[in-house]
């Protein structure tokens, strides 16, 4: 097996030592690696791709000074390899630091009073994207049956615990059938929780929350949310 070969250089082109293009078309194999670090501190890998040949277009193609033949070195952007961050997130405190990028799937349930006695499901659908602290999610929740357990009715199982400081709250877009309510409902999620609230309010300001005698067994919720992660 070939070992590849990595080449770095600090000009693009020219022809210099020291520049991309001077390297002898003959060392360089399909799949090669050059990393150019220029005078002003732009970044860019390329890639050797040896039967490209392909126009040569500063600063996306390169062709050798010598033997180049068809090999050409592509830019490597980021729309052709993707930026790929830890499984595991590797927190960093400074401000103007990515430190996260992840999307998945989610299960959104139901619960009252915490429990799910009994609560049963024709569909569980739910989508997040999470950027740095901030989380995008929809969700869609149909019920079968609702079961026996009673009390507070909750949206459970966001993917990431929403934060822990009083008042980051983040208001919910909510649309429902089969729940029923006062003049109005509203949608939030609860501090240090992977929780939604469902709450009712009248036309005169009085609020409380939704429960258990206000779903059906068909009851239905599409959600959508952005919030704060602990």
């Amino acid at each position: 097996m070939t070992v590849p070969q990595i080449f770095v250089r600090w000009a693009v082109n020219g022809g210099a030592v020291g520049a991309m293009d001077a390297i002898d078309g003959g060392r360089l194999e399909d799949g090669n690696t050059v990393l150019v670090m220029d005078s002003n501190g732009i970044f860019r890998p390329y890639r050797c791709n040896a039967t490209s040949g392909a126009a040569e277009a500063s600063p996306t193609t390169i062709a050798p000074d010598t033997n180049a033949g068809n090999k050409r070195l592509i830019l490597a952007t980021l729309g052709a390899l993707g930026l790929a961050f830890p499984a595991t997130q590797v927190a960093n405190a400074d401000a103007n630091t990515l430190d996260d990028y992840e999307k998945g799937t989610w299960t959104p349930g139901v619960s009252f009073g915490g429990g799910v006695t009994g609560i049963t499901y024709t569909s569980q659908v739910g989508r997040y994207t999470k950027i740095g602290n901030l989380v995008a999610v929809s969700g869609y929740c149909l019920l079968s049956a609702k079961g026996s357990s009673t009390g507070q009715a909750l949206v459970t199982g966001l993917p990431f615990t929403t934060h822990s400081t009083a008042g980051t709250n983040s208001g919910v877009a909510i649309r429902i059938v089969d729940i029923s309510y006062a003049n109005q409902i509203f949608a939030s999620t609860a501090v240090n929780a992977t929780t939604v609230t469902l709450t009712e309010a009248t036309e005169a300001g009085g609020a409380t929350n939704i429960d258990d005698t206000n779903f059906a067994n068909t009851s239905m919720i599409i959600l959508s949310v952005s919030y704060r992660v602990a």
